[in-house]
């Protein structure tokens, strides 16, 4: 309500207001003229900054007999921060707060921020590093992000590298992304380590040019990738040919010395065992349905099923259904395993899967009611003992949750 209030006044206000540079009609009294001195609502109408903040906390009761109107008070402390005036801008973010709405909270102390209210910045960072807002607002942000990255604040470093990875109102920029995750990956931060082998896997195919590897003196210099271009044709026989001539022209090279591959493959492998092998869930599961897919990286049955029954182990419902899967289909497991499969299936379930209950009462009626009842039997005693409480329904984390919801390419970084 107070939103378009705040609309409808600003909207009157800027029609009704006088161009900033009309002339006041001269007066009959020429002294009287001279001596006038402007109100501060003649100030307020004129864009005078500070002006317009008196006449906001007017509007909140400031002057004695003036009716509180929080509508009327958005649209002067709105004017009178978009004219430089930062305690304008807190007090709107701090109405909107008080109504519940972070999002126009967010914007209102981005802009106290830029006016150089260093208190206004950290309050937005926290709401953006806490996750109560989307994004940085932009570049602005983004600089005050790593100032307290650069100062050694974790948060701040893992925080930056998912906004430049996922464009968080600011570019997407995965050269960036990597520098920051990177950095807390070699501190030795397991969920630095995580991310970075996150953006390692979907990073797509490239050509790689290795004779422009080395100098005059044979000294290599570190790789050369350019992008892929799925839809590009060799112009010359007009089949398809992922831009391999076009590059090798740009690079002035012959089309044959240009290789291709998945340059983060094994990155992403190392960083993502990295951080499995020190107990982080979401890589467990990430790589373990990586090689599972065989896509990603190499396919290794054996090596997922390991991992994915640890990422389960630890509450991982995605993982618990990969397992029960495999179990039933004998991936993995030699032979099959039907205990394991409606284990697996119940305690996701516990977890508070609706579908994984579902196929859990239908591939019990699949096996022998022995079989069933020593799955039930160790069911109850895994969940006494791991999950004493179930999880409220649609909580649980899936292996999808590993991975990025919009996966970025490489063609998007700095070449």
């Amino acid at each position: 309500m107070i939103v378009s209030r705040f609309a409808v006044a600003l909207l009157v206000f800027i029609v009704a207001a006088p161009p900033l540079g009309a002339q006041v009609p001269a007066s009959h009294d020429h002294k009287a003229a001279v001596e006038h001195k402007p109100s501060v609502a003649e100030l307020a109408a004129r864009g005078d900054g500070d002006a317009q903040y008196q006449m906001g906390l007017a509007a909140l009761g400031g002057a004695k007999k003036v009716r509180k109107d929080a509508g009327a008070a958005l649209m002067w402390f709105g004017l009178a921060a978009f004219n430089g005036n930062a305690a304008a801008a807190v007090d709107a973010a701090r109405l909107f707060e008080t109504n519940g709405d972070m999002a126009a909270a967010a914007r209102w102390w981005y802009r106290a921020g830029q006016l150089g209210d260093h208190l206004a910045r950290d309050r937005f960072l926290e709401r953006f590093v806490n996750g109560d807002i989307p994004g940085l607002g932009g570049l602005a942000g983004a600089s005050w992000l790593a100032e307290r990255a650069e100062a050694g604040d974790r948060a701040a470093v893992l925080a930056l590298g998912d906004a430049f990875a996922f464009g968080r109102e600011v570019p997407v920029d995965l050269a960036w992304a990597e520098r920051w995750y990177a950095e807390a990956a070699l501190s030795g931060d397991v969920e630095g380590m995580f991310r970075l082998g996150r953006l390692d896997l979907f990073r797509p195919a490239q050509w790689r040019a290795p004779s422009k590897e080395t100098d005059h003196d044979g000294h290599w210099q570190g790789p050369v990738y350019w992008p892929l271009r799925a839809q590009a044709r060799d112009k010359d026989s007009g089949e398809y040919d992922l831009g391999r001539k076009a590059e090798a022209g740009e690079l002035d090279i012959d089309p044959k010395l240009l290789s291709w591959g998945r340059p983060g493959m094994v990155q992403a492998e190392y960083w993502l065992r990295e951080a499995a092998e020190r107990g982080h869930v979401g890589a467990q599961a990430l790589l373990g349905q990586a090689y599972l897919d065989g896509t990603e990286l190499p396919l290794d049955v054996v090596g997922a099923a390991s991992l994915l029954q640890a990422a389960g182990s630890a509450g991982h419902v995605g993982a618990l259904e990969r397992v029960a899967m495999m179990a039933a289909k004998g991936q993995g497991f030699p032979g099959g395993d039907p205990v394991r499969a409606w284990v697996s299936l119940d305690l996701a379930a516990a977890l508070g899967d609706g579908e994984a209950a579902a196929e859990r009462d239908h591939f019990g009626s699949t096996i022998g009611p022995r079989v069933l009842a020593r799955a039930r039997q160790m069911a109850q005693d895994i969940r006494a003992l791991r999950f004493p409480v179930t999880a409220p329904a649609g909580e649980a984390p899936t292996v999808e949750d590993a991975a990025p919801a919009d996966p970025v390419t490489t063609e998007t970084a700095p070449q």
